[in-house]
């Protein structure tokens, strides 16, 4: 299941890139294209695509995660993601009266926390960064299903540790962009507008070797 899962995740986020993401999705489609034209696989994950679309349209929920937690992970490594209710409790205390144009959650999981920034305010930039993949893709599924605009990094906060990053929503609405590069953001405030224009910078990631301990999530004992 959990391969499934993640092959389902890349599959709509190529399907999300506006074409620039073709041959990472023919990578995927190839291993679920065995079978009878309607039956396969990826028929399969198609009809599932359009089903979350419309169950996000009439919920806003996080589909993605619950699915995430009750189905794949059962918890592994200690992954609980906020309870959308203390999500929106958050993000109502933190609000600052509507002051301030970024949102960022160093350790988003399924990104429900910056969906509950967006009930709030919808115009903002929405930052995301996770130590785990999947979670980043879900992140960046919410945030363009959404229609918001933002970035969900693919690293570790503590170590710094980055592989890259998605753009969500600045080439267009809903449109999807993965950057194997270090993420940098700038804002430049336009004085009439109030708005920022965002500026990515561009250094490249160095090729590290992969690490043998297996990533997990840290605890509070962990950490101290």
């Amino acid at each position: 299941m959990g391969r499934i899962f993640d092959d389902f995740l890349t599959a709509v986020v190529c399907c999300l890139a506006l074409g620039t993401a073709e041959a990472r999705y023919l990578e995927v489609a190839a291993r679920y294209s065995a079978g009878e034209k309607g039956k396969r696989g990826i028929d399969i994950m198609a009809t599932a695509f359009g089903v979350l679309v419309n169950a996000m349209e009439k919920s806003g929920a996080d589909i993605l995660g619950d699915f995430f937690e009750g189905a794949v992970t059962f918890g592994e490594h200690g992954q609980f993601f906020t309870p959308e209710p203390l999500c929106d409790l958050m993000a109502q205390l933190t609000d600052c009266g509507g002051a301030g144009m970024t949102v960022n959650d160093p350790a988003c999981g399924s990104g429900r926390t910056l969906l509950a920034a967006a009930r709030m305010n919808r115009s903002r930039i929405f930052v995301g960064q996770d130590v785990d993949e999947r979670c980043v893709k879900m992140a960046a599924i919410n945030l363009a299903l959404n229609g918001l605009k933002g970035h969900v990094v693919w690293g570790n906060s503590l170590t710094l540790e980055e592989h890259g990053y998605y753009s969500v929503g600045l080439v267009a609405p809903g449109v999807v962009q993965f950057w194997k590069r270090r993420f940098r953001m700038m804002e430049i405030y336009s004085p009439g507008e109030g708005r920022p224009v965002v500026v990515e910078g561009a250094e490249p990631l160095k090729e590290e070797k992969a690490s043998k301990k297996k990533t997990k999530q840290l605890t509070l004992f962990d950490a101290a």
